[in-house]
């Protein structure tokens, strides 16, 4: 980080560039600079995270997750070998150096010292999403003295890096609230200033950590660190302010410009258009449940038919592709956090904490929502449904990974000659070549504190791939 920070520091606009991938987002507004300032205003800066973190959210992480959680499968080249777990740190170096480089933590730390009230408090939010999202794919990170002089920031446990963005999201919620600074509408990409979704977005991020530490298996120490204890209930108080309608959903927003569009869209049918196809688990789950997305979110190949790949499969000309009238569409704009995330972490919540009537009320409202009918379920096999939904609610999302490696939901099967699923990534390169405390590939551990492995499913089969 040190040194990442001396390379990208004061930087307007990031250069948006994933390793190996070519994830970008551009446009006028993002690269043209007439007067060439020496200094970005916080508005800039604002702007500047929004596009970056859009890669980081839309990009090769989630590619990576959600093929390991069977949404999709790698069918090409490269990504036949990253369905199959291998991921080297100069394959994720881009990804890792995002949280902290142009666009990351060095000037959201620049915008907060700059700043007050709810500017602060997104600039905080946004912070607090970066940071977890990088805690639940590395673990233990350089957080407390990253972006600072220290030459070799120490990478602080996982559960601790949870601790602290929970801190973060309570500082952010008093500011949002506070008098203070605003940004110009137009620089906040997200919601253009409106401190009430800024509001309901923390409150789901929060709900979103503190249920990542539920799981039975969780050593409790850890789980007390990272919560302060109890974590299902304060995630099932922090669901009671979170996001309340798909209206205020947090969604990054895509246009038909070249370099501007979703960036599943240029991936798939612009730079990789062979490297990823529907994944057979997800498919045959969508088929099975009668779930009216399959369509919605899929288009089959050389038939009418839906089919899904294998993970690591050959490409095939029957293999389904995203629906370009939907969740594949150039414009689409793509959800990162949502009302259906903040009602199926309700639900989960009321079951860890015991109130299994509730929680089944709440699954069956959202059921409801999407066009699906009631169903009758108590015990794990109620937490098995709601996990289900939750997966689903999590498409395209590396969030869907992260409830499999903390649930085991699914129960996947790894990819052929594989005796595990993958449960975390290494630590990019010029972070261990510029770090001391980074160890070296071998030395890094294959899981993380959070999602420990799992004797057991939701349902109460063997866990398969853990």
């Amino acid at each position: 980080m040190h040194r990442v920070s001396k390379i990208f520091a004061g930087a307007i606009v990031p250069t948006l560039l994933a390793a190996g991938c070519s994830d970008f987002l551009s446009g006028d507004k993002l690269e043209k600079n007439p007067t060439l300032p020496s200094t970005a205003t916080v508005d800039q800066l604002l702007v500047g995270v929004a596009t970056a973190q859009a890669v980081e959210q839309e990009g090769a992480l989630a590619r990576i997750a959600t093929m390991w959680a069977q949404q999709f499968a790698g069918t090409d080249r490269q990504y036949i070998a990253i369905d199959q777990y291998d991921v080297t740190e100069d394959d994720i170096t881009g990804e890792f150096n995002a949280a902290y480089a142009g666009g990351g933590l060095i000037d959201l730390r620049e915008i907060q010292a700059a700043t007050t009230g709810p500017y602060r408090g997104i600039a905080r939010v946004w912070e607090a999403l970066i940071i977890g999202t990088h805690a639940s794919v590395w673990g233990d990170i350089p957080y407390s003295e990253a972006v600072s002089d220290v030459t070799d920031p120490a990478l602080d446990d996982q559960a601790e890096v949870y601790a602290r963005v929970q801190a973060v999201l309570d500082s952010a919620i008093a500011d949002l609230q506070a008098t203070g600074d605003a940004p110009t509408p137009s620089a906040d990409l997200i919601y253009a200033g409106n401190t009430t979704k800024w509001l309901q977005a923390a409150h789901t991020l929060k709900a979103r950590y503190y249920l990542h530490w539920t799981d039975p298996q969780v050593p409790a120490a850890l789980a007390t660190t990272a919560c302060g204890g109890n974590c299902a209930q304060k995630a099932l108080a922090a669901t009671a302010n979170g996001i309340s309608a798909s209206a205020n959903n947090f969604t990054f927003t895509h246009d038909a410009q070249a370099g501007q569009e979703n960036v599943w869209y240029q991936f798939m049918f612009v730079q990789r258009d062979s490297y990823i196809r529907a994944g057979k688990f997800l498919v045959d789950l969508l088929t099975a449940r009668n779930d009216p997305r399959l369509t919605q979110w899929f288009e089959p190949g050389d038939t009418n038919i839906v089919i899904g790949a294998e993970p690591a499969e050959p490409q095939k000309a029957y293999h389904a592709v995203l629906n370009q009238s939907s969740r594949g569409s150039r414009t689409f704009d793509q959800p990162i956090i949502t009302a259906a995330e903040n009602t199926l972490l309700r639900a989960e919540a009321q079951y860890r904490t015991g109130d299994e009537a509730g929680a089944l009320l709440t699954l069956n409202a959202y059921r409801t929502s999407i066009g699906m009918g009631n169903i009758v379920a108590a015990g794990p096999a109620l937490l098995k449904a709601i996990l289900e939904e939750l997966y689903l609610a999590y498409f395209q999302n590396i969030e869907a990974w992260t409830v499999y490696r903390r649930s085991c939901y699914p129960n996947l099967t790894p990819s052929s000659g594989a005796s595990e699923v993958g449960a975390r990534l290494l630590y990019g390169v010029d972070e261990r070549n510029a770090n001391s405390n980074v160890p070296l590939p071998s030395e890094q551990p294959t899981r993380n504190d959070f999602d420990p492995p799992t004797t057991n499913a939701p349902d109460g089969s063997a866990c398969i791939g853990q």
